[in-house]
């Protein structure tokens, strides 16, 4: 268990080199290991009990546990619009931080699988990353294959949690541009309703993953470019978390839209233009998100 425990940290070291700008090599990763060594053997020693757990009670309940140590209570609408059982594409924006976590610990299924970036930590998560489709940003033919076996588990029955745009979204409590990222949601849905008989697809949109006090945070001016600013947001938020167990405790709110199958999008498609049905339901789902989250606080 120790040496897991030490691979498990060591991965999350390249994470932070990259986080700030820096060439992932030997040389960044050991001043950075000498320096946040303490911080990454925490988020360790969370990611082992966390992957036992997924493997003994499934990911859901694994991700409700994990996060307890970094949030309040989530605040859930619609809840009750997911299906139970059969094939379920879950389309959801990407806020980062927390935000797959915060869906997953809600769907209270354990057929539940998501498509994520080639990420070593998550890799050695023996159990968990048997929920994972690694995906990488360079290679074609793998993406392929991630989309070939992301439907064979849809046909299956399963839960695919999909973040539609493929990368980070700003996080709608704390930034602007929630809406308009919408627009990039990739265009794959006419193929999942293809060969996936029966498919529902449910959306959703995550917020409040992000502190406002990190997403403002001078340290982020180091990064020019916003989505490298979020990222940036994110680990220093996390880092203070494990740096100080819960004195800073986050409080996301999670909305669920009504699952809608092919036959009801198409009726609602222009020029049976799948895509944009999908994303005119998440940008209302966005904005009674907003409405009910700001008249809650």
């Amino acid at each position: 268990m120790e040496s897991q425990m030490i691979e498990l940290s060591e991965s999350l070291i390249d994470e932070l080199v990259g986080a700030v700008g820096l060439t992932k090599n030997k040389i960044n990763h050991t001043i950075f290991w000498l320096l946040f060594r303490r911080i990454t053997n925490r988020l360790a020693a969370l990611g082992a009990p966390f992957d036992q757990l997924a493997g003994e009670k499934g990911l859901p309940e694994a991700s409700a546990w994990c996060l307890t140590h970094f949030c309040n209570p989530i605040k859930t609408r619609g809840g009750e619009n997911i299906p139970e059982k059969g094939p379920l594409l879950l389309v959801s924006n990407h806020p980062g931080a927390y935000d797959g976590l915060v869906l997953f610990s809600q769907l209270k299924r354990r057929d539940v699988c998501w498509i994520s970036s080639e990420i070593h930590f998550l890799n050695m998560l023996k159990n968990t990353r048997e929920h994972i489709l690694f995906a990488s940003r360079s290679d074609a033919s793998n993406r392929m294959l991630v989309m070939r076996n992301a439907i064979r588990h849809l046909r299956s029955g399963g839960v695919l949690v999909y973040f539609a745009s493929g990368h980070r979204d700003p996080d709608p409590a704390v930034y602007d541009g929630a809406e308009s990222a919408m627009d990039e949601w990739l265009d794959v849905f006419d193929t999942f309703i293809k060969y996936v008989p029966g498919l529902k697809i449910l959306p959703a949109v995550v917020s409040g993953v992000v502190s406002p006090y990190w997403a403002h945070h001078p340290i982020t001016w180091l990064r020019r470019k916003q989505i490298d600013k979020h990222r940036l947001a994110e680990f220093g938020q996390v880092i203070t978390q494990l740096m100080r167990p819960g004195r800073l405790m986050i409080s996301p709110a999670v909305s669920f839209g009504l699952p809608v199958s092919e036959s009801e999008l198409r009726q609602e498609a222009v020029d049976m233009n799948l895509r944009a049905a999908v994303i005119e339901r998440g940008k209302s789902l966005l904005k009674d998100h907003c409405a009910n989250v700001a008249e809650s606080n």
